[in-house]
């Protein structure tokens, strides 16, 4: 029996090669912040919706963004597609949560933070 293995894009069989992902998500530390920037790059034409949402700050003060756009992805050609910047999260929390719709693919989110 294959072991199952649980994704934010569903359940997939241990092994089983996942599609590719056109649009992905990147942190980096950033001063006292985070960046967070969302990458568009695939091997083929790619046409995809995606929402980005982002909250952090220090307690009590913490800020909320949600961003949306379409893509078209030529092959071969990256693209960021946005970049956002939380900054003093050095003392509260973070998160970011992308989620993609590519046409005639199946849906899929990304998730990071702490």
């Amino acid at each position: 029996m294959a072991a199952v293995l649980a994704t934010s894009a569903g359940l997939v069989a241990a092994g089983a090669p996942q599609a590719p992902r056109p649009i992905v998500l990147r942190t980096e530390p950033a001063g006292d912040g985070i960046s967070i920037t969302v990458v568009g790059l695939s091997d083929i034409a790619v046409n995809a919706r995606y929402e980005l949402e982002a909250f952090g700050g220090p307690p009590g003060k913490s800020n909320k963004s949600i961003q949306k756009g379409a893509a078209r992805l030529k092959p071969g050609a990256p693209v960021t597609l946005i970049t956002l910047r939380i900054a003093n999260v050095k003392s509260g929390a973070w998160g970011a949560t992308l989620r993609v719709q590519p046409l005639g693919g199946s849906s899929y989110e990304e998730t990071a933070g702490r």
